[in-house]
């Protein structure tokens, strides 16, 4: 396909967010968002050349921006996806030079500073054994959790200590071996773009056209009751 050499591309049926910014602020393209439900009666642009629409458009629309692309002979391109359309709109557009911003010079910054563990005394060590001795619980089944209970409790009442230390006091005490340092949770994240992001923004625009056809069916299902109850008083059957 040739590059467009002037005029508009109008995308209809997608989120402007689900686009590339190299495409949602050219100024070549006019996005209709799936999200605007006043699409219906806009009218394309004059110099509208190409229109791409998805395959999530309402029949009303579809059937609006099909017959107006017949009319004005406008190049019309039919139930594309999210990744289609990209490579479309990357086949049809001319490539906008990004701007170039001044460098900027940034002060180098200082060497990060890493604070060194500082020994406890042999008579904080002390304080802190009777503490746990006192407040503790040694039969606790969740050595862990008593362990976080007794470090704040200790913070309040100035008590030196941490919560590895007093971990493997607890476990000292109860005759137990000392604990294996836990590794934290690796919590997996959803990418930040394309791929499960652009399913589910389709599924959610699909559900929403669902939405609207069943209501615009449950409306055609009342009208044709009400008819038919008007010609049954009339003796009409």
């Amino acid at each position: 396909m040739n590059k467009l050499n002037g005029g508009l591309v109008v995308v209809v049926g997608v989120r402007s967010t689900n686009l590339p910014v190299e495409y949602s602020q050219h100024p070549q393209v006019v996005v209709w968002d799936s999200q605007d439900h006043g699409t219906v009666t806009k009218e394309l642009p004059s110099n509208t050349k190409v229109v791409l629409a998805t395959r999530f458009v309402s029949h009303a629309l579809f059937g609006k921006i099909h017959a107006e692309a017949r009319k004005r002979n406008l190049a019309f391109f039919p139930q594309l996806t999210t990744g289609r359309l990209r490579e479309q709109l990357k086949e049809l557009l001319p490539r906008v030079e990004a701007r170039v911003e001044p460098e900027v010079q940034v002060a180098q910054a200082l060497p990060e500073v890493v604070p060194q563990a500082v020994p406890v005394p042999v008579q904080a060590r002390g304080a802190l054994v009777q503490f746990i001795k006192t407040e503790g619980n040694l039969q606790a089944v969740n050595v862990s959790a008593e362990a976080r209970r007794l470090f704040e409790l200790a913070k309040g009442k100035g008590i030196p200590g941490t919560l590895n230390s007093i971990s493997n006091t607890l476990h000292r005490l109860k005759g137990g071996a000392k604990p294996v340092q836990e590794k934290p949770a690796v919590v997996p994240t959803l990418p930040k773009s394309g791929g499960l992001r652009e399913m589910l923004d389709d599924v959610i625009t699909m559900i929403e056209l669902i939405k609207e056809e069943v209501t615009k069916r449950d409306q055609l299902h009342h009208d044709v009751m009400e008819l038919m109850s008007k010609l049954q008083a009339r003796g009409i059957k």
